[in-house]
């Protein structure tokens, strides 16, 4: 069978390696990127928020021209990554194809917190959430 043209975005937990992936990753059809934590590695400066992750991330998809149909899948940290990936590119209005989530815990305070929007942040509203993200591909 041909090889999907979908790439597999995989974005790791706290500990900032794809390591964890390579198994599910040998066996895709998809092609498969990885991307690390930024700040991971001695002597880099880990950045600021999920938000700055995000938007890093994205950056260098598309330098690597990773721009289109793509599905975003984190564990653990990783999936609140992948989470705020999917949603700057959605608002950009070029949301993933997916985004798969692994062990990942609803995010405590999201921007519409910050922006009077509470009830949206609350962990029963986590799917619903998510479910907006992905209804808008």
């Amino acid at each position: 069978s041909a090889e999907s043209t979908t790439r597999v975005v995989f974005l790791p937990g706290i500990g900032g390696h794809v390591f964890s992936f390579a198994g599910i990753a040998d066996r895709m059809k998809s092609t498969t990127v990885g991307l690390r934590a930024w700040g991971a590695e001695p002597g880099e400066e880990p950045l600021g928020s999920v938000e700055e992750l995000a938007a890093k991330n994205l950056e260098e998809l598309d330098r690597a021209g990773v721009k289109d149909d793509v599905v975003f899948a984190g564990y653990s940290f990783g999936g609140l990554v992948a989470y705020e990936m999917a949603l700057q590119r959605a608002a950009a209005g070029r949301a993933p194809r997916h985004l798969v989530i692994f062990d990942t815990m609803a995010p405590a305070i999201r921007r519409s917190c910050r922006r009077g929007r509470g009830r949206a942040c609350t962990p029963s509203r986590w799917p619903s959430a998510i479910g907006k993200v992905a209804s808008t591909t």
